[in-house]
């Protein structure tokens, strides 16, 4: 099945994906959740990062894994993940897919209500 590699927003973490990779594990497919520098989860002091240290992270993580790569970038993510695909296009199956923050609050009805826990 399928490598899906999630990166996380701004002032987020790997945690982000928490919710997601059970249900990817379910069907068959690899979720893997990036730290990306500075996120407070490693020793990269917050003035070096930048979000070319954070694509050649997600680069280096491309190379490490067999087979095509789907790449998700949330907000933030979606940045690394939109380069990281000009770095490594030759394997990464799908294109990255951003979900911008100002969806949260422009979500049309029929989706916001069909969401898992969401009521109204």
């Amino acid at each position: 099945m399928a490598t899906f590699l999630l990166i996380h927003g701004a002032w987020q973490g790997a945690w982000a994906w928490d919710i997601l990779i059970p249900h990817l594990e379910a069907a068959g497919h690899t979720g893997i959740a990036v730290e990306l520098p500075g996120d407070g989860h490693d020793d990269t002091p917050p003035e070096t990062v930048t979000t070319m240290l954070c694509v050649e992270k997600v680069a280096g993580m491309i190379d490490q894994i067999e087979g095509p790569v789907i790449v998700v970038g949330h907000s933030m993510g979606g940045t690394v993940a939109s380069q990281v695909s000009e770095l490594r296009p030759d394997r990464i199956s799908l294109r990255p897919i951003s979900a911008p923050s100002y969806w949260a609050t422009e979500i049309p009805a029929s989706i916001s209500t069909r969401a898992p826990g969401k009521t109204g």
